[in-house]
């Protein structure tokens, strides 16, 4: 539990450091450093192999392409589940 709180509170930290910057861009969802908390491990875990191994061998890079087409289906889905900042 303890080193969940630790990367939760290094998430929170990235985004209050990013916010001034960000805000310039677009209004940010708190609930983004939830979402992305969630998704690193997704990203590296998966993501990262998948391209790394379709940079290596070029008959992977629609199993690349896939990953990446999943991960925008997912992340479509969960912007459209957040409510509207305003």
């Amino acid at each position: 539990s303890i080193p969940h709180k630790q990367s939760l509170k290094k998430h929170f930290s990235v985004y209050l450091g990013l916010l001034p910057i960000l805000a310039q861009l677009q209004p940010q969802h708190p609930v983004t450093v939830f979402v992305n908390w969630i998704f690193t491990p997704v990203l590296s875990g998966i993501m990262l192999p998948a391209c790394l191994a379709a940079m290596f061998a070029p008959p992977l890079t629609p199993l690349a392409d896939y990953v990446w087409w999943v991960t925008e289906q997912v992340a479509q889905h969960v912007s459209h589940l957040l409510p509207a900042l305003q």
